[in-house]
């Protein structure tokens, strides 16, 4: 596999951010570089990286977020259990698993 090449211009403000050019060789990147250099782009400002593309497996998982005062199809007729109130810590009378009348088992759907 032959080696890549990335320039990096930053932007002025930050240096955290900015554009990336790819090339497949030593020479197209340095051309760009002198290019950009000839543009009248600060020198700190541009970084060239050479790089090897390596194999990656990606998995995914469930990822879970609660919002509020929406209604996203889920059902909000569940009401607070009748048993003794078990607070989760946050606030006194608040019922865990319950958050503003929606008991949380209830956004689920139960699959068969």
């Amino acid at each position: 596999m032959a080696d890549e090449f990335l320039v990096f211009v930053a932007d002025e403000e930050t240096q955290e951010r900015g554009d990336i050019s790819f090339f497949t060789g030593a020479n197209d990147a340095a051309s760009h570089a002198e290019s950009l250099l000839e543009a009248g782009y600060d020198q700190s400002r541009i970084r060239v990286f050479s790089s090897k593309e390596m194999n990656l497996h990606v998995t995914h998982r469930p990822v879970v977020s609660f919002v509020g005062g929406e209604d996203n199809g889920a059902s909000q007729t569940s009401e607070a259990p009748e048993s003794t109130p078990v607070t989760d810590g946050e606030g006194e009378g608040e019922v865990a698993g319950v958050k503003d009348g929606v008991r949380l088992s209830s956004l689920f759907k139960k699959s068969e």
